[in-house]
């Protein structure tokens, strides 16, 4: 088969090719069989490797070309070339000799191994080298490692030792060869980045700069190990682990952080490089030239290298966004890229390493076992988001907009950062609508990701004067309260028509024990998935323990009905695992319900507390009645108007709540429009008729 005739780019080629190099092209072309696709019987295929290697004759001369001639004249340059001593004596750079001399004496690369990586250098810097390679056509790794045996003069046993996955070159990824299908020569072996190559060539270059579009500096921590108090579990274990495996220069410790996206996983890990005081080196996800890194593979031949060349140092190497290794290794299965070999990297490395991603989803449990410690971070609690917003927008922040901002669980550390940076540049232009402007440049980032937009009110809800006075139970709430500031823990259940309180309760209790409260609702916790559900109901009290949040489930009764009734397997799957998850958690849980009788009985065996909210009373509704006027800012209440809470037996809390947020709107203005609004409420209620917590029979 005849290939067409090509023609290589113009480039700035040197004048005259080295010596080591034309010999290494001409051996090429007469030894490998080069000559074959390069000299065919009425062109070249590459005029500019002709004319480099004196052939320039042949090029506009009347076909046929005469190959014995041609041949000829190739085998006396190379026969000149071999007998001069010089050919192989004269270095091709001196600035590469150094480097490669001292990059053998940091990695400890054999004299094999270098000059593997010396020839691979050169071919990426004399392309007319690599030209000539390409007229051996695509080739396989057997043939591969024959001709560069025959180049190096070198065995082809040692030439497949050196380029083993076990041999040094591949373990601190700086050359590796694709075992795939056949490849012309420079698709069989990568190197690990183009600043590689160029470092190597440049002149005083060290073992950073080699890295660096791969492996950078870690940037500096802007917060501190105190900001992160959340995590008082965690932090007491890992910050003695890793200072003693400093200390001691233990191998293969490896701790994987995972959560979602902005929650400050990287930033946690460079406080702790901060708190160390150690050097620290992060595996880049984009190059120093703006480009990504393509592939996850390539991210962890980098971080192999950065193992090798900052060993001798005490140092923490974070590696952030490691899907992309995973992710790869599922997609393409390459054969270098085995389960074996990533379980031998973590059970080898000399540096600790602290691995980021936001899920764990692609990454094989078998894997997730060789961490030394693995923990979820999830978004901070609401006092520390508060904490966050005050800090970071020095206390620019009204009252109300700082605790209505912190209430949003979207609201995550990353986010207060950008929101700061804003804010704090421009802060003269507006300091008129401050608050106006963090809540505009916040929600624009919550809607964007796809989360509720947050609504900042101008005048407070009824949340701002909740007071356990104003619900009607059976039990002491004020009480309970105070008794769970010295236990800690509890199981409680509370039960009873929709707007009498529950969860106006759980929110109070959880300011009360300064406590952040973790909510999740039917949506949070149902999945179409087998077996999803159950996880999502162990994360849940996972999360809580591990954020020391009171955790509360919104009507229960949707999901964890009486098992007695069950039509379905995954419906006594779901009660069971939330036993198990009640039985075994040590803080503060609370389960709502307007369906009491639904609820599986083993379930409601398990709660310490089952606290009935019924209708207000007329006194506590007068009561309540007289305090939201009194916030509303409504001068003077008539008195006669008493009369009308005897009348209503059905108000709740939540009817209150109604009005409150009428006032808001403009539509209430006095006293009497809200007993108006309420006593529409009860009369609502009321022609239902409507059993408290029960569902009537028919």
């Amino acid at each position: 088969m005849t290939t067409k005739k090509t023609t290589t780019p113009a480039l700035d080629y040197p004048q005259q090719l080295s010596p080591i190099v034309h010999a290494w092209i001409l051996t090429t072309i007469l030894d490998l069989g080069g000559h074959r696709e390069f000299i065919h019987k009425d062109f070249f295929s590459d005029d500019q490797l002709a004319t480099a290697i004196g052939l320039d004759k042949w090029l506009n001369c009347k076909p046929p070309l005469n190959r014995a001639d041609i041949l000829k004249t190739l085998r006396d340059q190379q026969q000149k070339l071999l007998n001069d001593p010089a050919t192989f004596a004269t270095p091709y750079n001196l600035d590469l000799t150094h480097n490669l001399d001292n990059l053998k004496a940091l990695i400890h690369l054999s004299d094999v191994e270098c000059a593997l990586l010396e020839f691979t250098l050169i071919t990426y810097n004399e392309p007319l080298l690599n030209n000539a390679l390409d007229q051996l056509g695509a080739i396989s790794s057997d043939q591969l490692n024959r001709i560069l045996a025959f180049l190096l003069q070198k065995t082809p046993q040692e030439i497949q030792a050196a380029l083993s996955s076990n041999g040094a070159l591949a373990r601190t990824g700086l050359m590796r060869v694709h075992h795939g299908p056949s490849l012309f020569f420079r698709g069989k072996i990568d190197l690990l980045s183009r600043n590689f190559i160029e470092a190597m060539f440049s002149h005083e270059t060290t073992p950073y700069n080699i890295l660096k579009d791969v492996v950078s500096k870690s940037k500096p921590a802007a917060l501190s190990l105190d900001n992160f108090g959340y995590l008082n579990t965690e932090l007491n274990i890992l910050v003695p682990y890793l200072q003693h495996a400093l200390d001691h220069n233990q191998k293969g410790v490896n701790i994987l952080i995972y959560g979602e996206p902005g929650t400050g996983k990287t930033e946690l890990a460079r406080t702790l490089v901060e708190h160390f005081k150690v050097a620290a080196y992060e595996v880049v996800s984009e190059s120093i030239h703006g480009e990504g890194v393509e592939k996850g593979e390539q991210r962890l031949y980098a971080y192999l290298a950065a193992q090798n060349f900052f060993c001798n140092q005490k140092s923490l190497i974070i590696f952030d966004e490691i899907e992309d290794v995973f992710f790869d290794a599922g997609a393409d299965g390459l054969p270098n890229f085995s389960k074996a070999w990533f379980n031998h990297i973590l059970e080898t490395n000399q540096i600790p390493t602290i691995w980021i991603c936001n899920d764990t989803y692609d990454i094989d449990p078998a894997i997730i076992r060789r961490f030394d410690f693995t923990f979820h971070l999830a978004s901070p609690p609401k006092s520390e988001r508060k904490a966050m917003l005050e800090s970071a927008l020095k206390g620019k922040l009204s009252p109300n907009t700082l605790n209505t901002l912190a209430l949003s669980k979207a609201l995550v550390p990353a986010i207060i950062d950008r929101t700061a940076k804003v804010l704090n540049t421009i802060y003269d232009d507006v300091a008129e609508n401050f608050d106006e402007a963090a809540t505009t440049i916040i929600n624009g980032t919550l809607k964007a990701q796809g989360n509720p937009e947050i609504r900042v009110a101008k005048i407070g809800g009824l949340s701002d004067i909740y007071n356990p006075a104003f619900t009607n139970t059976d039990s002491n709430l004020a009480l309970l309260a105070e008794r769970l500031k010295v236990f800690n823990e509890a199981r409680i259940c509370l039960y009873g028509a929709s707007g009498t309180g529950k969860s106006a309760f759980a929110h109070y209790l959880a300011d009360y024990l300064n406590k952040p409260l973790l909510i999740k609702k039917v949506s949070d916790l149902m999945d179409k998935y087998v077996g999803e559900t159950e996880k999502q109901i162990a994360e849940a009290f996972y999360e809580a323990t591990t954020t020391g949040a009171i955790l509360l489930m919104d009507e229960v009764d949707s999901f964890l009905r009486d098992r007695r009734s069950a039509q379905q397997n995954y419906e006594i799957t779901m009660v069971n695992e939330m036993l198990t998850q009640m039985e075994e958690f040590s803080g503060i849980f609370i389960a709502t319900t307007n369906l009491m009788d639904h609820l599986d009985q083993a379930m409601l065996r398990r709660f310490d507390f089952k606290v009935k909210f019924d209708y207000l009373k007329a006194d506590q509704a007068w009561l309540l009645f007289n305090e939201q006027c009194r916030y509303l800012g409504f001068q003077s209440v008539d008195m006669n108007l008493e009369a009308e809470f005897k009348k209503m037996t059905r108000l709740t809390p939540g009817d209150f709540a109604i009005s409150a947020r009428q006032a808001k709107l403009g539509v209430i203005t006095t006293p009497e429009e809200i007993v108006t609004q309420l006593v529409k409420e009860n009369t609502l209620k009321e022609s239902k008729g409507t059993t408290i917590g029960f569902v009537q029979n028919k």
